[in-house]
């Protein structure tokens, strides 16, 4: 059960408070107005108990307005004394019961399970959607005008589901632990396999009525949820413009692929996005020293200073990571409740833990409730945030681009509905004879092929891709109803990683896959990515930049490759140490990747050399980019030795395809001339060829 406990008798709250926590109640603490209504906005909560040590006016206010916006939340008010003019006004608006001081814990007990026993779920009397009409008020329901003899429990889950769709346009999937919170109280004796089989008679109830087989969806690993296909034609518009950005992007990529079936990414993390950091620390000093260091690993910040801010931070904007500093000795309930919710989250949001004290067994408690990573105070603020980006990309799920190939067209819907709510970019091909373009331009994290194709075989793609030295490390899975020990010998022959037997057993798939990225993904950061500026190094660029200027032939398009050079910077190190200098590779790293593209490669070349290759632009598009980006570059102030503040410009040549070079080698040369003539002509400027 969750309740939101207005404090402001702190010695009272305390009591209640330790009393609800060992009936097992969730407990939100607001300590002020502002924070109680901004709690009872964005959260529904079983009981709202307000304890007040004056007749407060805010107090008829909060409940006058609660009960205008159609909350039906029970509302406790417990004053200090005995006025029956103030009482009447409460009730009058809105509040259910009004308690004087003293209270003894077991009536307000009672008070509060009276309150609740009849209002586990909060809803209008009434709810359609698709054909299903919810009757609260006589206990009734029914599909398409046809009854449905739903029990209370029945009724209420039904209820979650649909409010589910009234809500979110990309609804929500539960977890049975999820509904488990959201229906039932400290009451509660139900466990996960009982509730598997209350869904189970609904399902069938709802079938019985008409509905579609599997109207209740099940999604692999994930939860439960009503079948996506039986959103509004109006919904699914909703879904359509939502995602059109995206739509746009992924466009271009097949524009001269027609035989790809769709193009589509599902995710929400898609796009030039920071991840999300949330600070839970009470040390103002420490989270500002925090928030700036993750700025500079290009980590969103915000910091807040207890469990109950944490609660209205993650509602607003749900973050990808939390650290939270927890003083071991004086653990409290409600920081291991939200440990616990954050790691039942859907999907499990992961919990650093930074301590100031060693205790085995609080250790052990925190493992338990969730918490996936451990600090031990003090520690440098660049050290929390390498902890912090090795819990995003190790415990993070890996997301990334699958491309499909095959021609049965039931095997590539049912790999949308298995792979889509993982979030997933989905690259359906059903022609093999478009497969080498389609490879190239889409640049997929892992490839499934179907071992049965039309006029060419799965392993022989499978061979195609292995002999070119750049798709060696390209995770390949191959699909086949062959079972002989034959066939599994030629497919791992070919090159392929794993072989998947048909009929697809979806945990089994999705486990492989997400398996399979994440052993790429592990690989890729250590041999791709340059360790101090956490952008791609000169392999990895050498390797993307190849295969930009193969695709730029093919559809005779422009592309421009661009040299940076730090001016000046032996003499930043000699003056202010390598350590600042390190910081000013990394900035300038930082900065790069902000103000360039996501399919723009950005690179350190070497020292303080960097590259850029702008796939799609000329020479002027280029330059103007490049400029733009200097006078950024000119404002960045850095701190060096003995507080001294200093700026540092860089000169930059650019060379563009097919003009000034027809392959990597010829546009580097030229690139390389222009930026040592940027150099002679005073340094702090971006030249190419016929402009200056």
């Amino acid at each position: 059960m969750k309740i939101l406990l207005l404090e402001q008798d702190q010695y009272f709250a305390t009591q209640v408070q330790n009393d609800l926590l060992s009936q097992g109640c969730i407990i939100d603490i607001a300590i002020d107005w502002e924070i109680c209504w901004q709690l009872a906005e964005l959260f529904d909560y079983d009981l709202i108990l307000i304890d007040l040590v004056r007749l407060d006016p805010n107090g008829i206010k909060f409940c006058q307005q609660r009960r205008l916006t159609g909350d039906t939340t029970p509302i406790i008010i417990i004053g200090i004394q005995d006025s029956s003019t103030y009482q009447n006004s409460a009730l009058q608006v809105g509040a259910t019961d009004y308690l004087t001081k003293p209270v003894a814990i077991d009536v307000l007990l009672a008070r509060i399970q009276a309150l609740t026993s009849d209002n586990l779920y909060n809803h209008p009397s009434v709810i359609e959607w698709q054909g299903i009409r919810l009757n609260f008020l006589d206990c009734q329901a029914t599909y398409n005008n046809h009854p449905l003899y739903l029990n209370q429990t029945e009724l209420t889950l039904l209820a979650l589901f649909v409010k589910n769709y009234e809500i979110n346009s990309n609804p929500r999937i539960f977890t049975l632990r999820s509904i488990l919170d959201n229906l039932w109280g400290f009451e509660n004796k139900v466990t996960e396999k009982d509730l598997e089989k209350h869904i189970q008679q609904l399902q069938q109830k709802l079938q019985q009525a008409g509905a579609s087989v599997g109207i209740i969806e099940n999604i692999y690993g994930l939860g439960y949820r009503l079948k996506i296909t039986e959103i509004t034609t109006e919904a699914r518009d909703n879904v359509t413009t939502s995602s059109q950005p995206l739509a746009k992007r992924e466009i271009s990529v097949s524009e001269k692929v027609s035989p790809v079936v769709s193009v589509r990414s599902l995710s929400p993390h898609s796009g030039i996005k920071s991840p999300r950091l949330l600070i839970i620390d009470h040390d103002r000093q420490n989270t500002k020293l925090l928030t700036l260091e993750a700025k500079s690993w290009g980590i969103e910040a915000q910091a807040v200073q207890n469990v109950t801010e944490a609660r209205i931070a993650i509602a607003l904007h749900c973050p990808d990571i939390v650290l939270l500093d927890l003083p071991i000795a004086d653990t409290s309930e409600n920081e291991l409740h939200l440990l616990s919710e954050l790691s039942q989250a859907n999907p499990p949001i992961p919990v650093l833990v930074s301590t100031a004290t060693e205790s085995f067994t609080e250790r052990l408690k925190v493992a338990k409730m969730g918490g996936q990573g451990f600090l031990h105070k003090p520690i440098s603020p660049d050290l929390v945030m390498e902890s912090v980006t090795h819990l995003l990309q190790h415990k993070a799920p890996p997301v990334g681009t699958l491309m499909i190939v095959g021609a049965d067209s039931a095997m590539l819907d049912l790999f949308s509905n298995l792979l889509s709510p993982w979030g997933f970019q989905l690259i359906f091909l059903r022609n093999p004879q478009q497969f080498w373009d389609t490879l190239e331009q889409s640049n997929p994290d892992l490839l499934i092929l179907d071992f049965e194709l039309p006029n060419i075989s799965g392993i022989e793609l499978c061979q195609i891709v292995r002999q070119d030295p750049q798709w060696n490390d390209l995770p390949i899975l191959m699909l086949s109803a062959e079972r002989e020990a034959n066939t599994v010998q030629k497919v791992f022959e070919a090159g392929a990683d794993d072989f998947i037997h048909k009929p697809i057993v979806g945990p089994e798939l999705i486990a492989r896959i997400l398996n399979r990225l994440e052993r790429i993904n592990k690989q890729r950061r250590l041999s791709n990515t340059d360790g101090l500026t956490r952008i791609a190094n000169r392999r990895k660029a050498v390797q993307e930049i190849e295969r930009l200027i193969r695709i730029a032939n093919r559809q005779q398009k422009s592309l421009c490759f661009a040299l940076l050079d730090l001016d000046h910077f032996k003499d930043i190190n000699d003056r202010h140490g390598h350590e600042i200098g390190d910081q000013v590779l990394k900035k300038l790293g930082e900065l790069l990747k902000q103000h360039f593209r996501e399919e723009d490669v950005v690179c350190r070349w070497g020292g303080e050399e960097f590259a850029l290759c702008l796939f799609g632009m000329e020479k002027k598009q280029a330059i103007d980019r490049l400029n733009a980006f200097l006078a950024i570059w000119r404002q960045q102030i850095f701190i060096g030795k003995n507080q001294e503040s200093f700026r540092i410009t860089f000169s930059a040549g650019i060379a563009q395809y097919p003009t000034d070079g027809q392959d990597l080698q010829s546009l580097y040369q030229a690139a390389d001339t222009l930026l040592y003539l940027a150099k002679e002509k005073g340094r702090d400027r971006v030249l190419s060829q016929n402009i200056s």
